[in-house]
């Protein structure tokens, strides 16, 4: 068993491993100073895993404690994604939070769009978001007194809402289920109308596009809600039950979202920001 601490101590953040049985058969406890990785998925999800945490790293002066967390959630999502690791267990939705002196921040709002494209029809000059994102998925995500709500295609018909709440320890007695019991009837009638609302329109902090192809490499294209209400660089509107969204786009943003013509070139981040001015 392999276990990941993070915690803020003395104004200070501190990060630690503990493993079981490490190489030589003692239980180990390490102090990290940047990431760190546990589990066995193999050479190219940890080696891309490394890889965006030295990105975020190098870009920390750059980023909001906010940016960097949707970053890192929506590396490991596509990821999940593009290297099927359903199938080995792992993946689904990725969430997390960030711990500093003024306490523990969940992710923010954030609605991922997983795109493929047709190349063929941007070619020949379509824009229509319809014909050139012939697959593309809404996935929102919102977290409320530490219970994540996802609002998702993916799964039965009916079924696209899930609620997931931390419980570490399994209600044993009639006393503990009828508590837990009044604490989801309190959440459920704190948030369950607006939240239903705010995912079932895409209202987000954050809009993350993502590509799902593999001819061409990962690309995660990130924006701010603040950024696209003053540049109006896209609309999403729901237009069915089903987790089906209408979009469009500006042409100066549609851009961004087409792939590098280099197959063989790394995986790209960008961040648009409607301050700059190639934007």
């Amino acid at each position: 068993m392999q276990l990941i601490l993070g915690f803020f101590q003395n104004d200070q953040p501190h990060l630690l491993s503990y493993n079981c049985d490490n190489e030589d058969g003692y239980r180990e406890i390490k102090v990290h100073d940047k990431s760190i990785q546990i589990g066995n998925l193999g050479a190219a999800y940890q080696n891309f895993s490394k890889d965006v945490s030295n990105l975020l790293w190098l870009k920390q002066k750059e980023l909001s404690d906010d940016e960097v967390l949707v970053m890192l959630c929506t590396a490991h999502l596509q990821i999940s994604i593009s290297g099927d690791l359903l199938r080995k267990g792992v993946g689904g939705f990725f969430s997390g939070n960030y711990i500093n002196k003024e306490g523990v921040t969940w992710l923010k709002d954030t609605t991922f769009i997983l795109y493929s494209l047709n190349e063929e029809e941007i070619r020949k000059g379509t824009r229509d978001p319809n014909i050139i994102f012939p697959d593309a998925v809404v996935i929102n995500q919102a977290i409320r007194d530490e219970v994540v709500v996802v609002e998702t295609p993916y799964g039965e018909l009916g079924d696209q809402w899930r609620v997931f709440r931390n419980c570490i320890r399994p209600t044993a007695t009639k006393r503990e289920r009828e508590e837990r019991q009044a604490l989801e009837n309190s959440w459920n009638k704190k948030w369950h109308f607006t939240l239903r609302q705010e995912l079932g329109n895409a209202i987000s902090d954050y809009y993350c596009f993502m590509t799902r192809k593999d001819d061409f490499p990962l690309k995660i294209t990130l924006v701010s809600k603040n950024d696209n209400e003053n540049k109006g660089w896209f609309t999403l509107k729901r237009i069915d039950d089903d987790g089906l969204f209408q979009t469009a786009f500006k042409d100066d943003f549609l851009k961004n979202l087409f792939p590098l013509s280099d197959p063989s070139a790394p995986f790209v981040f960008q961040w648009l920001r409607s301050e700059s001015p190639e934007n």
